[in-house]
């Protein structure tokens, strides 16, 4: 999972950008058999490399409401367009 551990959404990149390569990783991951994660491991994964302050609603939201991949990707989504 060392893609993943080097992947990160900070001030420097867009959280498109991360949501992109996260999904594009992740879904590469699940096609190999026995390889893949569980929901919360992508959850988990997802949210703890995400480094900008500017999204730490965003994962104090996921966090509180055990949000799902999806729902956790479209509130990125939703903040990256406040910003």
């Amino acid at each position: 999972m060392s893609k993943f551990d080097n992947l990160t959404l900070h001030s420097e990149n867009i959280g498109s950008e991360y949501v992109n390569k996260f999904l594009a990783w992740h879904q590469d991951l699940m096609k190999i058999k026995g390889e893949g994660m569980s929901p919360n491991q992508a959850v988990y994964l997802f949210l703890k490399n995400i480094n900008d302050c500017a999204y730490d609603n965003t994962v104090t939201f996921c966090h509180n409401t055990n949000g799902t991949l999806e729902e956790c990707i479209a509130t990125t989504r939703k903040q990256e367009n406040t910003l």
